[in-house]
């Protein structure tokens, strides 16, 4: 089962408030009847208002909702992030318990290391992405300044009257409007040139923190719980075929193959030292 679209455009709405993009979902939202919420829909909705809608990005997809290109270039930005992540995630899980094979370590320190990588590998992305992402600005609201009489999206109150308000015409206004209506995805660049404030603003640590935790864990969990049962070599085997599957999804099917080669010179190379 999917979302109700309506539903979703609503909790996006409310999600946005204050801003130009809480009226952009209402004009989404009323392009859809109005119905009762299914068990999924409420579940989708409390999980893009605790996450937000980039990382409930697959969620939004499945549930056929017209205008989400308006997040498009922020979830570009996440995604970039997700598959760094995820080959560093391959290369760790397929290289590491190769080389230890290589070396003649036994199964238990393979398993162990593996779980170092699922509890540590989250704690140094999250430095990485704090380090590297800058902190969001933050409204000085003890300043003594006076802000500036100008009308804002809740003064100006609809989309059709906040494009009135840029100095269009009300007749170009409501065509815009009925062609948001019709082909969100072709009224959308027209009405960003219109409202700059419409664009999403980029993702912040927390999106990008929580994006990389569950790609981590999507690679590495299910190879470490699996270590703890199987031996050596079908331990090995998974590791190495499931890092190349997760990264072949992705859509990267040559990295894949460099995954899959990298793990074989670790081995040939811890069995190489152990030799000598």
């Amino acid at each position: 089962m999917r979302a109700d679209p309506r539903h979703v455009a609503l909790t996006l709405s409310d999600l946005e408030s204050g801003t130009a993009r809480q009226w952009y979902w209402l004009e989404i939202a009323a392009l859809y009847p109005a119905q009762p919420a299914s068990r999924t829909t409420r579940l989708v909705c409390r999980l893009i208002q605790r996450f937000g809608p980039l990382l409930c990005w697959s969620a939004l997809l499945k549930s056929g909702l017209q205008g989400t290109g308006l997040y498009a270039p922020q979830m570009q930005l996440l995604q970039r992030r997700t598959r760094q992540v995820m080959q560093d995630a391959a290369l760790f899980t397929a290289v590491i318990p190769m080389l230890l094979a290589g070396f003649g370590r036994l199964p238990a320190t393979v398993a162990f290391t593996l779980w170092l990588g699922v509890f540590l590998g989250p704690v140094w992305l999250a430095f990485n992405i704090v380090r590297k992402t800058p902190a969001p600005a933050v409204a000085n609201i003890d300043s003594d300044e006076e802000l500036p009489d100008s009308a804002g999206p809740e003064d100006v109150v609809g989309l059709q009257a906040m494009l009135v308000a840029t100095g269009i015409a009300p007749r170009q206004a409501g065509q815009l409007i009925n062609s948001l209506h019709t082909e969100p995805l072709s009224a959308l660049p027209m009405l960003g040139s219109l409202l700059p404030e419409l664009a999403a603003p980029p993702p912040g640590r927390r999106e990008y923190i929580l994006n990389a935790v569950r790609t981590w864990l999507a690679v590495m969990l299910p190879v470490a719980l699996a270590a703890a049962y199987l031996p050596l070599i079908a331990t090995l085997v998974l590791c190495v075929g499931w890092s190349a599957l997760a990264v072949a999804r992705a859509g990267r099917r040559r990295a894949a193959a460099l995954v899959i080669l990298a793990a074989l010179i670790a081995w040939g190379f811890g069995r190489l030292s152990h030799w000598l």
